[in-house]
């Protein structure tokens, strides 16, 4: 029988090893994981800045309540004013740093929501800085295309919706988006919700909907690290370097990635974006656990590797 010295021991190493591959395949120091703030990863945005990367960043989403719910708010706000000193110098609110925000971290009911998220929205368009909506659960669909056309029919410009490419409707939701003036960042999907499971699908669907973003005139960002099944077709249709409008996005640890593809295609990108995460790491993944696939979260620690 184990006694309890043993479990503690057997405990301690568990974690150990937990810590060393969030850190060796995430790329996190220490400091990220235990005391999560915007301070611990400016060397990191610093570092993209230099290399002429676009900055996209977010807070960690978890299941909270009123005062999380409230902190998440004022996070979200002192992004925004991070990125505004940031960027000073910059006129152009697409060149200019964005922020990415899962509507449920703005509130627990639809309501609550759109009252948080019009007033996060509003402070980000004081400072002319551009927000994402981040797709989420296939549930949260309706909620984020409506909250989305709602601000853009009252005028708020700073404002894109995320799109992803496993879920059936696809080609209508990024239609209706484009018919409607809007900008869209696609994605191939990232959860366990996705109701299209066969990848060569998913894969399909996210060419074929960015044939028709890179013609459309509006910013539009396409992330994705597929550069033979995505980026180097599209390439083909329309050189990426000479497009002005169009931005790829990547993880923040692809960057070996990247360049391995970049020079296997010969392919030049002339608008990249980074995603840059921060926040409670074991939090998020213990309020996230069934919701990620786990499927997904592999191949992306052995391809490009990403995690949270």
């Amino acid at each position: 029988m184990i006694n309890y010295k043993n479990k503690m021991v057997y405990l301690f190493i568990i974690v150990i090893i937990i810590l060393f591959f969030i850190k060796k395949f995430a790329g996190l120091n220490f400091g990220e994981i235990f005391n999560p703030n915007l301070k611990k990863i400016e060397s990191k945005i610093n570092k993209f800045v230099e290399k002429d990367f676009n900055i996209n960043l977010t807070y960690l989403y978890f299941k909270g309540n009123s005062a999380d719910i409230k902190r998440n708010i004022e996070v979200f706000k002192e992004i925004i004013d991070y990125l505004d000193d940031k960027y000073e110098d910059e006129s152009n609110i697409y060149k200019r740093g964005k922020v990415s925000i899962k509507l449920r971290q703005m509130g627990n009911t639809d309501e609550e929501c759109m009252k948080n998220f019009s007033d996060v929205s509003s402070y980000a368009f004081s400072k002319n800085i551009f927000i994402w909506i981040s797709a989420f659960h296939y549930k949260e669909i309706k909620t984020e295309y409506l909250t989305y056309l709602n601000l853009k029919e009252r005028g708020f410009s700073n404002i894109g919706i995320t799109i992803a490419c496993y879920h059936y409707e696809v080609d209508n939701y990024v239609n209706l988006i484009l018919n409607k003036k809007g900008n869209i960042r696609l994605v191939k999907g990232y959860y366990n919700d996705g109701q299209i499971k066969d990848w060569s699908r998913v894969t399909k669907n996210y060419l074929n909907n960015a044939k028709k973003i890179i013609l459309d005139s509006n910013y539009h960002q396409l992330a994705t690290h597929d550069f033979k099944n995505v980026l180097n077709p599209l390439n083909n249709i329309q050189n990426l370097n000479q497009l002005d409008n169009i931005e790829i996005g990547f993880f923040v640890n692809s960057m070996k990635h990247l360049t391995t593809e970049m020079k296997k295609y010969k392919l030049d990108i002339k608008n990249k974006c980074v995603f840059l995460v921060f926040g409670k790491k074991f939090k998020y993944l213990k309020s996230n656990i069934y919701s990620l696939s786990l499927q997904r979260l592999l191949q992306r620690l052995l391809r490009v590797k990403n995690i949270v």
